[in-house]
């Protein structure tokens, strides 16, 4: 948990230093039921983050697209600072992975 802490830590503020209003956090609901005891030993923590787009924005679509291609940039940018920050590490525990960044998609991946 310190270790989800840290990451979340991480994201948070590189949201804020661009321009992203950072809303929250919402732990992704799963039902484990179907799933044997290996895999439930293996199953990840997954989360969903909510930012909100710079006020400076307008609500056009070149806009949206701008702010598309601003979150695409902030996810490259929150993998290097957890990299940076040592908040990668070599163990099953280690891969932050954003399955989506996205004002138009929500994803939920799995198997």
């Amino acid at each position: 948990e310190d270790r989800r802490n840290s990451v979340k830590e991480v994201i948070e503020k590189v949201c804020e230093a661009n321009e992203l209003e950072f809303l929250g956090w919402r732990e992704v609901p799963v039902d484990p039921s179907a799933l044997g005891p290996q895999a439930r030993d293996a199953v990840p923590s997954m989360w969903q983050m909510f930012v909100k787009a710079p006020k400076r924005l307008d609500d056009d679509e070149e806009t949206r697209d701008g702010f598309e291609r601003t979150l695409y940039l902030v996810r490259r940018r929150i993998l290097v600072e957890l990299e940076k920050a040592g908040l990668k590490w070599e163990d099953a525990n280690s891969e932050t992975y954003f399955a989506s960044f996205s004002s138009a998609t929500i994803v939920y991946k799995g198997m």
